[in-house]
């Protein structure tokens, strides 16, 4: 069972990874278009190369920016809680919280016995 620190941590990495496996592709894309476009430049093909960019660049990078703010507004709020109580509160209910997760960790044999 992963903490909730090493689930986001996983979904970070993942995030990551998408996010550049995704630029890449769209990058080479760009690039494989640029290079089958006739050697005259007329504005015909700067107005398609213009496209083009911010088709495969510049609409992905404002997604990736707007989930990035989504994230690190909910990352703020979830930080602002712990603004609220003092260290003793906190560390009060994180005992708690390990002691209840100890407690079901350690019944979870007993379940699963009462759920055959």
């Amino acid at each position: 069972m992963m903490s909730e620190r090493e689930t986001r941590l996983h979904q970070i990495r993942n995030q990551l990874i998408a996010e550049g496996s995704v630029r890449a592709l769209l990058l080479a894309l760009f690039w494989c278009f640029l290079c089958f476009v006739p050697d005259t430049a007329s504005a015909a093909l700067r107005l398609r190369s213009a496209s083009l960019l911010f088709l495969f660049v510049l609409v992905p990078g404002l997604i990736y920016q707007w989930r990035r703010y989504r994230v690190a507004r909910r990352t703020a709020a979830d930080m602002w809680a712990f603004g609220t109580h003092d260290m003793k509160e906190i560390s009060r209910a994180f005992a708690a919280y390990m002691t209840v997760r100890t407690d079901i960790k350690d019944a979870t044999p007993y379940i699963v016995v009462m759920h055959d």
